[in-house]
Formats: structure tokens, C-alpha cells, sequence
């Protein structure tokens, strides 16, 4: 177990607030004090990395940015937390630049990418960002997915099912990034990444993500319970999943109808070259994560290119609701300082957000979302909010600010319609229904069996879906103390559980047994029974005749 001291940690300027926050703070020889961490844990799997995560929220922290199995970006709670180092699994506590090599040596590879992206983004904090060029909007970066099923809102597809892999930006998502490699094999090999290059893409997009979980609450305004996990597929990790006979950049950018680099990424998989290949192994990352959603950034080498733009013209591109994003490495006039403020733009409309710049030839009546929300701050009307969907110039403004319009907002599910401080997506409700499996006798426990299902906030365009779980089914008898009931399946965890309780012995009289089940937000439905136990018929003194 290893603890990295830290001597100071930089707080970050207005401008690039978008970054992980740090507060300068002293430690000392037996303390860690500073705002956020680099966290390692002492072992893999996905049950450790939950056990470290409830247990860094249980002492008043969060972790936004995971990179599993065994490391996190954690938000840490203002007191030293050096004791936190050999609790639930957690092995270092880094807060100043890491030994990136020693950590990927030590943890594995998606750990060694981490504390890259680590020391890239406490290099970044001190650096000044080029000027943006007057003009840059991302022109025609938002397109509308071939496969998405429009349905009428009749029915449950609760949890979403594999049509929908990126619905609202609410509860955990899987995010694969790949960084194509030209092989030579189709074009001429123009572009090869260097792993400074790959380090930059790493501290960018791990920033730009975790911009959404700071905006969720701008403004006093509900979390979204929002955690990205991030897997890297890069030429020095896995040489063979992202190679490809294009140059990718010497191409056009690849669409639905001609997935080209990006097919041949997905063949390496095990996935058909197609776009339907694409939503086919989101719907399986998110699966084999235990995500509730999951969506892939697909990275263009253009460091040695001319204009950081595909053949056609386009540079950063994401299909609405997913499956994938498509970025280069310099965007056009954006360059590699700024792919943070474009992964964050290109992952709203991951999550159903419009454009809002005029280029756009965005309309105010044009609706998008799970809410199906108009975009009334379209620039091609009267917009009122400077938003990170906006134009270039006020993407400037608004992504220090952590600003997304209020439209926006509700096209990706932020909208708390009965202001109880949960986001309407995940304002579900839980219909229970028990029944009694024995019968009742003075000096006898009393039995139940039943099922508790969380109920979707209704759409007005799609199938009523959610992320939320059953979470817990607890019990009490004449209003006393509340007891948990066994869910059948050996954990309270799913959609819908079915769950049984045994009671204490009973005494004479009339008794209330309420049952109650709760879904991850704690909302909740109740079942009660009064039960009567008739001391005359248990006491009747027998008479023989």
C-alpha cells in the first residue's frame, strides 16, 4: 500500500474550470488533502470497483471517472483522507503528477492510460488555450441515426433495450475510445500515433466527459447520478483491434451507409462491418459492464494533415442517440487543446441534444429527447442562453461555465418538471403487489411472496424506459421498526425483483403488516394487511361431552 503525497495541488483559473477542480492544499507526511485524486485499487473486478465507489460516497466523495478495473478520478471530500488507504480496496491515493509507467506496470494498462490522462490534465490546468478562430462551428456534426426505432409511447421497454444504447445522460455509461492506426495494407500509411499524441487524447476526452457531471448541477440543480468508465483502444495496447487498411483521414468521414475504418474496427471485434455492428457492441459493452448506457469515440490520426479534416470537408461528427462519435485529432481549427470542449459537444448529441448554432439551420420547433423537448434557443430565433450547443463563440462562453441551455437540458433528460430535486427520467414510480403464504395463528410468524417493479417516467415519443433498480423491500409490523425482506434472486439490483419476509411471532389482537419497495432514487409503493388473530377462537377452554 503506497501513498502519494501531494505538496500542492493547483487551483484551476475561470477558464478552464471544464478541467478536474483542484484546491491548493498542503500535506504533510501523514495527511492527503486536495480536492480531487488519482484512486488505485488493490485488485480487479467489477465488484471491487463498486465496493470502492460506495465506499468514497459513503464519506461524503464521488467518482465520476472510472477507468476499470482499478483506478478512478475521485471528487474528495475537504479533510485528509490518507486513511482512506487500505479501506475497500483502495491501495493509493495519488494527488500530484503519477508515474504513469509504474502504475501501468503495477495496475495494468487502463490504469497506466488514467494516470496519463491524470498528469495531462494537471499540465493542462497551467497552460493557456489557443485563441479559437473566429467561424468554427462544428458544421453538420449532428445526424440522425438509420436504426432508431420511433414508436408510440404504448408499452415498456424498460430496462432499454438493444435499440437503445444512449438515451438520456442519466446513471453510468461505457465509453470506448479507439484510436485507428493505418496499416499500409489500402492507403498509403500518412499518420502514426506517438504516445504523447495518445496521452492528449486521453486527458481530453476524460475532461470533456467529466464537464457533464459538473453540469448536471449548475444552478442549484439535481446530480444525474452520472458516471462515465472509460476503455481505451490504442495502437500500444491493443495494436490489433484498431488497426486498418485506410488512412482514415485521407477519407471521407465515414457514415451509415460506408463505415470504412470504422468497420474495419469493428471486424477486428467480432462485429459486422456495419453500422448495425457498431450498435450490436455498445448493447454488449453496456451489458458486460453492467452500464446502463454505453456509446464509441472513434479518433482520427490527423497530427501530420493539412486542415484536421476528412476528405469531404467534416471533421467531428456524432449520430443523435448514438452508437458513435467520430473526432480528428486537431477538429478542423479546434485543435487537440480544445478536443475537450468538442467531446463535450459531440456527446450532448450522443444523448439526443440539437444543435443550436445557425449553420445548423436549427429550427425552434424541431424537438429531440426521451421528453421530446423543443430547441428554443436555436440561434435561428431568439436564443436567450449561451449553451455548449451553440456556436463556437459561445461554446467559449459556456464551457467554463459548465452552461447548457435549458432546452437542451430536457432534450437529454435534465428536466425536474415537479421540482422535487430528481430528473424526470429518473422520476420513476414502483407498483408492488404481495401475497400471504401462510396462515395466521397466535405465537406464529406470518409469511409473504411478491413483486416490486420500478415504473418508467413516460416518453411522449419512445417506449417508456429506465435506468432506475429495486433497490430495497423492507417490512414492518404495528408501525415499529423496519426489517429488510430476501429478494428470491439473492440481491435487490434489477428492474423488477421478487422478494419473500417472514415476521416475528405474533400475538393476539390486530396487527398491520406493511410492506414497502424502493427503486434507486427511493421512491417507493406500499402494501398493507391488518390481520386479525381471535384470542376466543385460540383460547376457548375445550369441552368434552
Amino acid at each position: 500500500m503506497k501513498i502519494n503525497q501531494s505538496i500542492r495541488v493547483f487551483s484551476l483559473c475561470a477558464t478552464l474550470a471544464t478541467l478536474l477542480s483542484f484546491a491548493s492544499a498542503a500535506a504533510s507526511a501523514q495527511s492527503i488533502r486536495a480536492t480531487n485524486a488519482l484512486v488505485l485499487l488493490d485488485s480487479t473486478g467489477s465488484a471491487q470497483m463498486e465496493r470502492a465507489i460506495t465506499f468514497i460516497q459513503a464519506q461524503g466523495g464521488r467518482a465520476p471517472i472510472t477507468f476499470a478495473p482499478r483506478a478512478l478520478l475521485a471528487k474528495l471530500p475537504e479533510r485528509d483522507v490518507s486513511n482512506w488507504v487500505g479501506q475497500a480496496g483502495i491501495a493509493e491515493i495519488i494527488t500530484t503528477p503519477a508515474d504513469a509507467d509504474r502504475i501501468e506496470l503495477d495496475y495494468g494498462d487502463q490504469a497506466g492510460l488514467a494516470a496519463r490522462g491524470w498528469n495531462g490534465i494537471l499540465q493542462k490546468a497551467r497552460a493557456p488555450r489557443q485563441t479559437l478562430p473566429p467561424g468554427n462551428d462544428l458544421i453538420d456534426d449532428a445526424l440522425v441515426a438509420p436504426d432508431l426505432p420511433v414508436r408510440a409511447p404504448n408499452g415498456v421497454s424498460a430496462p432499454p433495450t438493444s435499440d437503445y444504447t444512449s438515451m438520456f445522460m442519466y446513471g453510468a455509461v461505457q465509453v470506448d475510445v479507439f484510436l485507428a492506426e493505418s496499416n499500409g495494407t489500402i492507403d498509403a500509411n500518412t499518420e502514426n500515433w506517438t504516445t504523447p499524441m495518445r496521452d492528449n487524447v486521453v486527458s481530453e476526452i476524460t475532461t470533456g466527459l467529466n464537464w457533464w457531471v459538473t453540469a448536471a448541477t449548475q444552478g442549484g440543480r439535481p446530480a444525474a447520478n452520472l458516471t462515465f468508465n472509460l476503455t481505451f483502444h490504442t495502437p500500444f495496447n491493443e495494436p490489433n483491434v484498431v488497426a486498418t487498411g485506410y488512412e482514415p483521414i485521407n477519407r471521407p468521414r465515414p457514415l451509415s451507409t460506408s463505415m470504412l475504418w470504422i468497420g474495419n474496427i469493428m471486424t477486428n471485434l467480432g462485429y459486422s462491418a456495419t453500422f448495425a455492428g457498431v450498435r450490436q457492441y455498445a448493447n454488449a459493452r453496456r451489458n458486460a459492464t453492467g452500464r446502463d448506457w454505453a456509446y464509441s469515440i472513434f479518433v482520427a490520426n490527423s497530427y501530420n494533415d493539412a486542415d484536421g479534416l476528412f476528405t469531404n470537408g467534416y471533421s467531428a461528427y456524432a449520430y443523435l442517440n448514438g452508437p458513435f462519435m467520430v473526432m480528428t485529432y486537431d477538429n478542423d481549427g479546434w485543435g487537440i487543446s480544445r478536443m475537450d470542449m468538442v467531446s463535450t459537444h459531440e456527446t450532448g448529441h450522443i444523448f439526443s441534444a440539437l444543435d443550436e448554432y445557425a449553420a445548423s439551420k436549427c429550427t425552434t420547433t424541431e424537438k429531440s429527447g426521451y421528453l421530446n423537448i423543443a430547441n428554443t434557443n436555436c440561434e435561428n430565433g431568439t436564443p436567450t442562453e449561451e449553451s455548449i450547443m451553440r456556436s463556437g463563440e459561445s461554446m467559449e462562453i459556456a464551457y467554463p461555465s459548465y452552461l447548457a441551455s435549458t432546452p437542451v437540458r430536457g432534450m437529454i433528460g435534465w428536466r425536474d418538471s415537479d421540482a422535487d430535486g430528481i430528473y424526470d427520467v429518473a422520476d420513476t414510480s414502483v407498483q408492488m403487489s404481495a401475497t400471504r403464504t401462510t396462515t395466521p395463528g397466535v405465537g406464529q410468524p406470518v409469511s409473504y411472496a411478491g413483486t416490486a417493479t420500478d415504473i418508467p417516467f413516460p416518453s411522449p415519443k419512445y417506449p417508456a424506459m429506465s435506468v432506475n433498480k429495486i433497490t430495497q423491500v423492507r417490512y414492518r409490523v404495528d408501525y415499529g421498526a423496519w426489517s429488510n425482506a430476501t429478494a428470491n434472486d439473492g440481491a435487490f439490483n434489477s428492474y423488477t425483483e421478487s422478494f419473500k419476509l417472514t415476521t416475528a411471532p405474533l400475538t393476539r389482537g390486530t396487527h398491520t403488516v406493511e410492506i414497502r419497495g424502493l427503486n434507486s432514487v427511493g421512491n417507493y409503493a406500499s402494501f398493507t394487511q391488518n390481520i386479525l388473530l381471535d384470542p376466543w377462537r385460540s383460547y376457548l377452554p375445550l369441552i368434552k361431552r
